[in-house]
């Protein structure tokens, strides 16, 4: 267990990659950032959107990192400031993650 630095917002969904690093979705933190076992702070990817849900592995070779974020509680002119909240990001971060298991039933 480790403390997110000061200032990078709260942890919400996480994620794990092949290499065994952690990326965490930041809500108020702008991004998703990636973390050692030792919760050593390896890399931020941010996004142009305060509130950060989720993230997850996907595509064809798994190499795709899904961001995803919210818009809610966002007043008038929080929408106008980030008017992609509640859009999901996606990018390829260098790394891949482990397929998921299809939930059958």
């Amino acid at each position: 267990a480790f403390e997110l630095p000061e200032g990078m917002g709260y942890p919400d969904g996480m994620c794990i990659d092949n290499e065994g690093m952690l990326w965490v979705a930041l809500w108020q933190g702008w991004g998703v950032a990636r973390f050692a076992p030792d919760g050593e702070l390896l890399g931020k990817i941010e996004v142009p959107v305060e509130r950060v849900t989720s993230c997850c592995f996907g595509g064809d070779n798994w190499d795709e990192l899904y961001i995803t974020t919210a818009s809610r509680d966002l007043d008038e002119a929080g929408r106008a400031e980030q008017p992609k909240a509640g859009g999901v990001f996606h990018c390829k971060p260098g790394v891949s993650g482990p397929p998921t298991n299809l939930y059958l039933g």
